[in-house]
């Protein structure tokens, strides 16, 4: 089972293009290879239980879909990074782990096609974060670490960190 696939050709199943800030998911794409993963690692759920209790509910919960156009099978990148955790939450329930027990048990060893296609969305999570990060450095000249540690530093409030580190970096700009 361990020689099934790797993490990148997990990606590569369920992602199109590399670029995060410009990369489409396929979440049907990303549905088959949750399924396949299950199966592979012993457990037997339908693709539509997974569909409609793993993917489906944090979108509905959040009141939004990041789809291009009306078609939900279609989603950035970011949807991943907003809505991994909920979604590994789900498939752990669907593989019978108790996730409100004190002591989670580590699952991974025992499913192993279950935990690539798992950091395969870890991933894809992490590059949506530091694409994030990346682009908001550029345009504010500080990163959001630099804003949290200086605002934790002063007690001052993040927004109001945040706003001043920008005019430090821009400068005082004309009123008219």
């Amino acid at each position: 089972m361990s020689d099934w696939i790797t993490k990148d050709e997990a990606v590569k199943r369920f992602m199109y293009g590399e670029d995060v800030m410009t990369a489409m998911v396929n979440l049907p794409f990303l549905v088959v290879l949750i399924h396949e993963a299950l199966e592979r690692d012993g457990h037997n759920i339908e693709v539509q239980r997974i569909w409609s209790e793993v993917i489906t509910p944090p979108f509905q919960e959040a009141g939004f879909t990041q789809a291009v156009g009306s078609d939900d099978r279609f989603q950035l990148p970011t949807a991943i990074y907003l809505h991994y955790a909920d979604w590994m939450a789900r498939i752990e329930l669907l593989m019978g782990i108790n996730i409100e027990a004190d002591i989670v048990p580590d699952w991974r060893p025992h499913n192993p096609c279950v935990s690539t296609v798992s950091s395969a969305m870890a991933s894809v999570a992490a590059k949506v974060s530091v694409a994030a990060s990346r682009a908001y450095e550029q345009q504010h000249g500080h990163s959001m670490i630099d804003v949290f540690l200086a605002s934790s530093e002063t007690g001052e409030d993040f927004d109001q960190t945040q706003t001043r580190l920008t005019a430090q970096r821009h400068g005082l700009k004309a009123v008219k």
